[in-house]
């Protein structure tokens, strides 16, 4: 076993020295095999390469959880007290594992740990994701600790308790936006994986089977009752969105707040704001190619209203082959290598984009790699580098996106993902007109049915919001001209009568 440093900046390695002795010296006859202390040798004893291989594997991760400790601090976790659960992710054998140290006792919390293993074989959670969800079993995890308690004992009290407590603390948080009821959808997220977390448990055996359940349990639930769970965690995600079903699987949760999406549906942009957004871009790009670059963000946000692990994931090969596709037609498809939850949706892209993109990499992308002397295939590389040529982060095009809009004066929390809400309600405003002039059925599920096929959802359901939203927006525009056309009659016949009244006064005069 080697132990090295991950960069020349890495500390700790004195105290990993340490650890890593005390872990491995009595189970595994730790021998030093130099003077510096960074090449040991193990006996592990075995009796299948199979068992080999866990042994090597729990090993690795234990030894990383106690050298590389290190709280997770993404966009969205405020800093929070001091933690008394520490997490590290590592990458093993193509899989993302968060591993659950426990400060004051120095142990690897297996629980927490092989539920988001569970999680990650059944879901194919990506990085990102990952990091939220191990963020809100930590919270859930610190605040039972904090009250003396463990999952196996927990009731209905320390889960509304909980609940209480986040909704003050994400009420206070400096990145709150001071709405109750944004804050509840967060603290509803955070309660959901608290609930499934326990469901999970007891499932494996691994609390008393009274724990989770809709009678005579100490925490009511029935996520352990329905159909989604008999087969593990995968399909709850799936499940129906019946309100009445909801509240039987998450019983404590904040009511009626709307939170099926994370995204606020209150906004989306003009096309002033998206006009000034790119004039914003262009005045503060250090370069045309970073100009170039961010401006494609916006607009193919706008025409195709991808969420920016799709727009990230394209490459300059993917826009070659669509340009074969060229021909008398509008639209090209296009299937982007990233898409949520693992979808391959193809999609009609707009013949004028697609020959965009081409002109930005032979223009921009190219010249820009010669100059800088990137050594990348530019026939394969992906579509989006930044200025050291490497692969853009998602979080970069969110950052960049943010800041132009905010500079264009939409709301702090506008982005990437307010671009799909426009593109959402221009295809249900299109798609209520052609209905309406073909006398075809203008409900908001046969909307929303066709609308999510080109959003590449597959739930209709999930757009409900978006529709519901535009069609009370419609409502709400042909009422107002309705009245603004009554006023203006009203307003004609009192003049009329004001003007037969003057003549009639005049003939008997």
């Amino acid at each position: 076993m080697v132990l090295t440093r991950f960069s020349k900046q890495s500390r700790g390695l004195a105290l990993g020295h340490r650890l890593i002795e005390k872990a491995c010296f009595e189970h595994f006859a730790l021998q030093h095999l130099n003077v510096k202390g960074t090449l040991y040798e193990l006996a592990i004893p075995y009796l299948s390469l199979d068992l080999l291989d866990e042994v090597i594997a729990t090993l690795l991760m234990t030894c990383t959880a106690r050298v590389y400790p290190h709280v997770l601090t993404g966009s969205s976790a405020p800093k929070v007290r001091s933690p008394q659960v520490e997490l590290s992710i590592v990458s093993y054998d193509g899989k993302f594992i968060v591993l659950f140290y426990d400060m004051a006792k120095e142990l690897l919390i297996e629980d927490l740990t092989d539920f988001t293993l569970a999680l990650f074989d059944d879901e194919q959670l990506d990085y990102k994701t990952i990091s939220n969800v191990a963020y809100d079993l930590r919270l859930f995890w610190e605040f039972l600790a904090c009250r003396g308690r463990c999952a196996s004992h927990c009731t209905d009290e320390d889960f509304a308790s909980f609940r209480d407590a986040e909704l003050k603390s994400v009420m206070l948080s400096n990145r709150s936006k001071q709405k109750k009821r944004i804050a509840q959808g967060t603290v509803n997220a955070r309660l959901r994986w608290a609930y499934r977390l326990l469901a999970w448990l007891q499932r494996q055996g691994r609390i008393p089977g009274d724990s989770l359940g809709e009678r005579g349990c100490r925490v009511r639930s029935s996520l352990l009752c329905s159909e989604e769970y008999r087969h593990g965690v995968q399909n709850i995600r799936y499940s129906s969105r019946s309100s009445t079903n909801e509240r039987r699987r998450y019983p404590l949760l904040f009511r009626n707040i709307g939170s099926n999406s994370k995204h606020a549906t209150n906004f989306f942009p003009s096309e002033d704001t998206r006009y000034a957004a790119i004039s914003r871009i262009h005045d503060n790009a250090c370069s045309d190619y970073i100009a170039h670059r961010n401006t494609l963000f916006v607009d193919i946000a706008n025409a195709l209203g991808w969420r920016r692990a799709s727009i990230n994931s394209l490459t300059i090969n993917g826009i070659k082959e669509a340009l074969k596709q060229l021909s008398s037609d509008d639209y090209v498809t296009l299937s982007p290598s990233i898409q949520k939850f693992g979808y391959t949706e193809t999609f009609d892209v707009p013949c004028w984009l697609v020959e965009r993109m081409n002109h930005f990499v032979e223009e921009y992308l190219k010249p820009m790699a010669a100059h800088k002397k990137w050594k990348i295939n530019t026939n394969s590389s992906n579509l989006f580098l930044g200025v050291n040529g490497k692969p853009l982060k998602d979080r970069s095009i969110t950052q960049i996106v943010s800041k132009a809009m905010r500079s264009a004066g939409a709301p702090p929390w506008a982005s990437v993902h307010s671009f799909r809400r426009k593109f959402a309600n221009d295809e249900i405003q299109d798609e209520t007109k052609y209905r309406l002039d073909k006398g075809l059925d203008t409900s908001a599920a046969s909307i929303s049915a066709s609308v999510s096929l080109r959003l590449g959802q597959h739930d209709p359901d999930s757009i409900y919001p978006y529709v519901a939203r535009s069609l009370t927006a419609q409502r709400s525009s042909i009422d107002e001209e309705r009245r603004a056309h009554v006023s203006a009659v009203e307003q004609e016949n009192i003049a009329l009568k004001s003007l037969l009244k003057l003549r009639r006064t005049d003939g008997q005069r």
